[in-house]
C-alpha cells in the first residue's frame, strides 16, 4: 500500500520526516520504502487487513506514539431502513451486512481537492469520475471499500447471492469475463451488476452522465472473496482488502462519511439508506496477566502502560485490577484470538530491541528445541561448508511422494495453481535448487534447510520441524555413503544421546538402493543415502546424496547412563571378511552377532563393505570387527579364535555366508 507522505504527515499531526515515518513504521513490524515521488510504500502482512487504511495507519502511529492522533471524521448521519424493494435478500452465509445509500438529482460535481486527487494517484488508484473517487478516498481513509452504480442503469431490488449457472458478464474496463457458480454475485431484478467484493458491471458503472446514484458499502466475508480476483484476473483494491478482512462494523458509517464529502463537491436532492442484515461480530475477550507476560517476554511492563497501549491501538479494557485486565479484541482485529497474540502487540509497541538477551545459566551436551536447536544445527552445517537455502512450502503435487498423496494438505487458495499443495518433505524443492544452480554453473554444492513438512491425516492436520540437506560428491566412490552417514549421526549426536538403529529403505522415494533409515526404536527418525538419478534433470553423471531427519520425533532427553567398572584386562580385536546376500545389512549382521551368547564379546562394529562380481552376482562382502574382553583375566588367543569360528558358524546358518579369502 503506497500512501503520500504529506497527506499521511497531515492526517496524523505528525513531527517526523519522512524516513523518520518510515523508520518507525517498518520498527513496528510494517516494512516500509520511500518512493522518489514523496509516498511510502508499506508492506502489509496478509493477516493485517485493518493496517490497510489512513485510519489504520493512525491508530498504529498513536500507539507508538502513546497519545491519540486519529481526525475525528465528519459524517452526514442517515436513518438506515429495511425495504424488500430496495435489497430483496442477501446471502448471509457470506454477506452478513448489505447497504445502498441513494442519492438523486446530483449536479454541479467538482473534482475532489488536490491534495485527495494526489493520495489517490500516488496509491496508484486511477482517477475515474469525482463520485468514483470519492468512494475510492472513503476506502482509503476507513479501509473499507464501496462501489457505485448508475442508479439509472439497475432495475432494483438488489439481492446478493451465488448464480444457479455460469453467466458472461461484461465488467468496468470493458473484459468479459464467464462468471461461475462458485462466485458471489450482485444482481439487480435482470442481470449481474457486480462481482461481489472485485468489480462492478460496466453498464451499470458511473459515466459523465450519472446524475443519479446507489453507493454500495457491505461486509463480504474473506473466505468467500479470496482467490476470486485470481480467478478472472482481476486485480482490484476492493478485493485486495475484501480478502484479508475489513471492519464488518464500519458499512453504514462509510456511506455516512462518503455522503458528508459528496455534499463539500456537488449538490444534490434527496438521500436514503437501506440495509440488510446486521453488522455482526462476534466480540471475544482476552484476560491478560502482566506477570505471565513477563514470565513470557522477560520485558516488565506495568499494567498501566500496557492498557494505554491497546486503548491506542482499538481494544477496549475491562475489570483492570491489579496486575489483570480482560482486553475486548476489536471488530477490525480478525488476527487476535490468543494471549499471545496481545503479548506480541505489547512487544511490537514497546519495542522488540527491549527484549533482552539472557545468558545461559545452565550446561546441556544437548542442543534444545526452539531457537537454540535451530541455530545450533545452522551453524554446525555452514561450519561443514554447506549453504542454507529457504523455500516456500507450497510444492507441485507431482512433487509428493507417489505412495502418500492420500496426505497431502491441499490449499484452498494457492499463490499459483500449479503450487496447490503443502510440501510433505523438502527434499523435492532442495532436488530443484540444486538443478537450478547446477545449470549455472556451480557444480559442487553443499546445501540444507529447516523448515516444516505437513501432512493430512483423516480430518487432522499435523505439521513437524524437518532438516534436510544435499551434498554433490566429485566421483562415485563407495565411501559417498559412509561419508553421509558420519555427517548424519554427528548431526543426532547433537540432538540425543540415545542409541540409534539403521535399516535399509524398502521403498525408497527419493533415495537409491544406497540408502538407509535410521530409528529410536520403532520410530523412524531419519533417512539418508544416493538421490534417485530419476529425479534430477540433468543426464551426466552426478553422484548426489541426501538426508532428511524429522526432528519432532526425536527424544532429546539427556539418559543417564549406569557407571560400569572398566576391566583392567587388555581386549583383542579380530575381524572377519564374510559375503552374504547383497539384501542382508551389515545392521542385521551384527545384532545377530551380538545375540549369539558370545563369551566376552563386548562390541561388533563396521569396517568395509565390498560389492564385485568376482565374488557373485547380488553379493555384498562385509567387513566386520569384533571387540573381546573378560573382567577377570587375559584372553588367549585359542579363546578368541574359537569364538570367531562359533560367530563365522552362526552366520553361514543364518545367511549362508561365506568367508572372503
Amino acid at each position: 500500500m503506497k500512501i503520500d507522505y504529506r497527506y499521511l504527515k497531515e492526517f496524523l499531526h505528525a513531527k517526523e520526516s519522512i524516513q523518520e515515518l518510515a523508520d518507525l513504521m517498518t520498527s513496528i513490524g510494517f516494512e516500509s520504502e520511500i518512493h522518489k515521488d514523496q509516498s511510502i510504500h508499506f508492506d502489509v502482512t496478509p493477516n493485517r487487513g485493518d493496517f490497510l487504511s489512513l485510519n489504520g495507519i493512525s491508530r498504529e502511529y498513536s500507539a507508538i506514539k502513546g497519545k491519540l492522533s486519529n481526525p475525528k471524521l465528519q459524517i452526514s448521519k442517515q436513518t438506515f431502513r429495511e425495504n424488500k424493494q430496495i435489497i430483496s435478500a442477501i446471502d448471509q452465509a457470506a454477506c452478513t451486512h448489505y447497504c445502498l445509500g441513494l442519492v438523486k438529482n446530483i449536479r454541479k460535481v467538482k473534482q475532489l481537492t488536490p491534495k485527495k486527487r494526489s493520495l489517490l494517484t500516488k496509491a496508484e488508484i486511477p482517477l475515474i469520475h469525482p463520485l468514483v473517487d470519492l468512494a475510492n478516498y472513503v476506502m482509503l481513509e476507513l479501509g473499507t471499500p464501496m462501489h457505485i452504480f448508475d442508479l439509472d442503469q439497475i432495475t432494483l431490488p438488489i439481492s446478493v447471492g451465488y448464480l444457479r449457472k455460469s453467466q458472461k458478464v461484461r465488467v468496468i474496463g470493458g473484459e468479459e469475463k464467464n462468471l461461475q457458480t462458485s462466485t458471489l454475485a450482485i444482481k439487480d431484478a435482470k442481470k449481474v451488476v457486480a462481482l461481489a467484493g472485485i468489480i462492478g458491471e460496466k453498464e451499470s458503472s458511473v459515466s459523465k452522465k450519472t446524475i443519479n446514484i446507489a453507493i454500495e458499502s457491505a461486509y463480504f466475508k474473506p473466505d468467500k472473496i479470496i482467490n476470486q480476483s485470481r480467478l478472472y484476473g482481476l486485480a482490484t483494491e476492493a478485493g485486495f482488502r475484501f480478502e484479508r478482512g475489513v471492519n464488518p462494523t464500519l458499512q453504514e458509517f462509510a456511506i455516512e462519511r462518503y455522503l458528508k464529502l459528496l455534499s463539500e463537491i456537488a449538490t444534490f436532492d434527496s438521500t436514503d439508506c437501506y440495509k440488510k442484515g446486521k453488522a455482526k461480530f462476534a466480540a471475544h475477550s482476552i484476560k491478560i496477566d502482566m506477570q505471565a507476560f513477563e514470565r513470557f517476554s522477560d520485558v516488565k511492563l506495568s499494567r498501566e502502560k500496557a492498557t494505554k497501549i491497546l486503548r491506542l491501538l482499538g481494544f477496549a479494557i475491562q475489570k483492570s485490577i491489579s496486575n489483570t485486565f480482560i482486553a475486548e479484541v476489536p471488530a477490525f482485529r480478525n488476527d487476535v484470538t490468543l494471549k499471545e497474540d496481545i503479548y506480541e502487540e505489547l512487544l511490537r509497541i514497546t519495542g522488540y530491541n527491549n527484549v533482552p538477551i539472557l545468558d545461559e545459566h545452565s550446561f546441556s551436551p544437548l542442543l534444545s528445541s526452539g531457537s537454540k536447536l535451530d541455530d545450533g544445527l545452522k551453524r554446525f552445517m555452514v561450519g561443514r561448508g554447506f549453504n542454507e537455502l529457504q523455500n516456500m512450502p507450497f510444492i507441485n503435487a507431482s512433487y509428493q511422494q507417489a505412495d502418500f498423496k492420500n496426505q497431502n494438505v491441499t490449499i484452498v487458495n494457492p499463490l499459483r495453481e500449479e503450487e496447490s499443495i503443502l510440501r510433505q518433505s523438502l527434499l523435492p524443492q532442495l532436488i530443484l535448487n540444486f538443478s537450478r544452480n547446477y545449470r549455472r554453473g556451480f557444480q559442487q554444492q553443499k546445501i540444507f534447510e529447516l523448515g516444516s513438512g505437513y501432512i493430512k491425516k483423516g480430518d487432522k492436520y499435523f505439521q513437524e520441524k524437518i532438516f534436510s540437506g544435499l551434498i554433490n560428491f566429485p566421483s562415485s566412490a563407495e565411501q559417498n555413503i559412509f561419508t553421509l552417514k558420519g555427517l548424519v549421526c554427528d548431526i543426532l549426536s547433537l540432538i540425543s544421546t540415545r542409541k540409534h538403529s539403521f535399516k535399509s529403505i524398502d521403498c525408497p522415494d527419493y533415495f537409491s538402493n544406497l540408502g538407509m533409515d535410521i530409528f529410536d526404536g520403532k520410530k523412524q527418525i531419519a533417512s539418508f543415502g544416493e538421490i534417485k538419478s530419476s529425479l534430477l534433470r540433468e543426464k551426466q553423471n552426478i553422484y548426489l546424496f541426501g538426508f532428511e531427519i524429522y526432528l519432532d520425533r526425536i527424544d532429546n532427553s539427556v539418559q543417564t547412563k549406569k557407571l560400569v567398572k572398566p576391566s583392567k584386562f587388555p581386549f583383542s580385536t579380530k575381524d572377519i571378511n564374510v559375503i552374504v546376500d547383497s539384501k542382508v545389512t551389515y545392521e542385521v549382521l551384527c545384532n545377530t552377532i551380538m545375540l549369539g551368547n558370545i563369551k566376552n564379546l563386548v562390541e561388533v562394529s563396521f569396517v568395509d563393505r565390498f560389492i564385485s562380481e568376482k565374488i557373485g552376482k547380488d553379493k555384498v562382502s562385509y567387513t566386520l570387527r569384533m571387540k573381546f574382553q573378560s573382567n577377570s583375566y587375559s584372553l588367549t588367543d585359542e579363546e578368541i579364535q574359537n569364538n570367531i569360528v562359533k560367530i563365522f558358524s552362526m552366520l553361514k546358518h543364518t545367511f549362508g555366508a561365506t568367508l572372503r579369502q
